[in-house]
């Protein structure tokens, strides 16, 4: 009689969780090992119903009563395991999926679990050995493929990662985070039209999908495509209301468009919800650069620093701030951290050329601009800054080569066409070097000559002329 209440009490519980109601379920589990206190799955079952309603810690002592009673019970491991993830406890799960392995080891669930957790303490390499053994136990297990794609996607391994979703989505047409995640591949690649195709197919799946809106979004911002990019981000934002970063991405936008006090709105939110987020304290400094407000935009930009001291970007645009206002000392300061910290970042040397020459420090200005020169020899506005430099020391013949070099390779520029005839009207040169310019196109567009040695040779020749 008493085992057919104890099973009746276990059934009714089963059925209340299954219809998710959890408090019903959790009364009929109590009354279930109120009569059989050594009963490992009445505790176990009411562990589950505990960990739905996030009440981890419950369903953690449910369990370790189970393993307690039941030594060798493989799910409950398994279980517990689940709840220290719930409880961000990664090291604590691991060693029960590995005891649960041990008396399991085909169980194709644990190795996915083990996975997930080194998956994200970023140990890929041991996250990408679970799922390996995942697929050898069950190769038509999706999931796995799935989360093994990820890993190769963290570690930049993008066709790996994208031969992986492609299973994931042949054994689950409507595996909308596959298609999100082979879109992110393909993001990373730059690849925007294929990254697109697959957010639509995500968003067909789940049109509630967030990241699938906010990451095609960004495609359509890449390809400036920002009235689209803004529609996403509004459904992210609908769909997320507390999402910092759909706010500034959509700020993004909004200063493409030059809407700039929209974009201000929305990095505005942005760090209301986070105020921390360097990144919308940066670019909200940037519209302020844009509106002229230069004090209130260094007060963005030493925010943006304050918060990520090796954030490159924000000292280049405090330094362009301080140019403006003339505080070419400040400005200099700045553009020295930025190149210290992203020296691939060429357009630096040019801006700390432009302040040196303002502090009349020419020679420190001509360094830095034949350093651009260097990195980037065809660019037309270091060849204008260098000759508004070497025409400010008086050196005209060095600045009509500049002006001249300046105007090939941008011919539509007018204010360096008036520089470089007043320059050549101080040697009476100015008709004889655009008659030349014949010559110069000619061999810089056959490439047989080098820009400026042909400059050098032409502007030499005609001034002992």
């Amino acid at each position: 009689m008493e085992n057919n209440v104890l099973e009746t009490l276990i059934e009714n519980g089963k059925k209340y969780a299954e219809n998710k109601d959890y408090d019903n379920a959790i009364k009929q589990f109590d009354e279930a090992v109120k009569l059989d206190p050594n009963n490992a799955y009445a505790y176990a079952k009411r562990g589950d119903c505990y960990s739905e309603k996030e009440q981890y810690d419950e369903a953690i002592n449910d369990l370790n009563e189970a393993i307690r009673i039941d030594p060798d019970y493989a799910w409950a491991y398994v279980n517990r395991g689940c709840y220290y993830v719930g409880k961000e406890k990664y090291d604590e799960a691991i060693k029960d999926y590995n005891e649960a392995i041990k008396l399991n080891p085909d169980y194709v669930g644990v190795y996915v679990g083990r996975g997930i957790c080194y998956r994200i303490k970023e140990k890929y390499d041991e996250a990408i050995n679970n799922y390996n053994e995942a697929i050898r136990i069950d190769p038509d297990f999706a999931l796995a493929y799935e989360s093994r794609g990820f890993c190769y996607m963290k570690k930049e391994k993008y066709d790996e990662a994208i031969n992986d979703y492609n299973e994931a989505i042949r054994l689950d047409s409507d595996f909308a985070l596959a298609y999100a995640f082979r879109g992110n591949c393909y993001e990373e690649r730059k690849q925007y039209i294929e990254a697109i195709n697959d957010y639509n197919e995500a968003i067909r799946i789940d049109p509630d999908f967030a990241l699938a809106y906010y990451s095609r979004g960004y495609c359509y911002k890449r390809k400036e495509r920002y009235d689209e990019a803004i529609n996403d981000y509004n459904e992210a934002i609908r769909i997320d209301p507390d999402s910092a970063w759909a706010y500034a991405s959509r700020g993004d936008c909004y200063e493409k468009k030059e809407q700039y006090d929209e974009a201000i709105n929305d990095y505005n939110e942005a760090i209301r919800l986070n105020p921390d987020y360097d990144y919308a304290y940066n670019y909200r400094g940037c519209c302020y650069l844009k509106l002229e407000k230069y004090y209130i935009a260094i007060n963005d930009f030493n925010e943006a620093i304050r918060i990520d001291p090796y954030y490159a970007s924000a000292y280049e645009n405090r330094g362009d701030c301080y140019n403006r206002i003339n505080q070419f000392s400040k400005s200099i300061c700045d553009y020295n951290k930025a190149i210290k910290l992203d020296p691939e970042f060429h357009d630096n040397y040019l801006f700390r050329a432009f302040a040196y020459w303002r502090k009349g420090q020419y020679d420190e200005a001509i360094s830095d601009i034949n350093e651009f020169i260097r990195l980037e020899p065809a660019k037309s506005h270091s060849y204008s800054l260098r000759g508004m430099v070497y025409k400010d020391q008086g050196q005209m013949y060095q600045a009509i080569q500049d002006f001249a070099a300046a105007v090939i390779l941008d011919p539509s520029n007018e204010f360096m066409q008036e520089e470089l005839q007043e320059c050549c009207n101080y040697f009476e040169l100015y008709s004889l070097m655009i008659h030349n310019f014949y010559f110069v196109f000619y061999f810089i567009i056959n490439g047989n000559y080098p820009l400026y040695s042909c400059l050098i040779a032409i502007t030499k020749n005609l001034i002992e002329e």
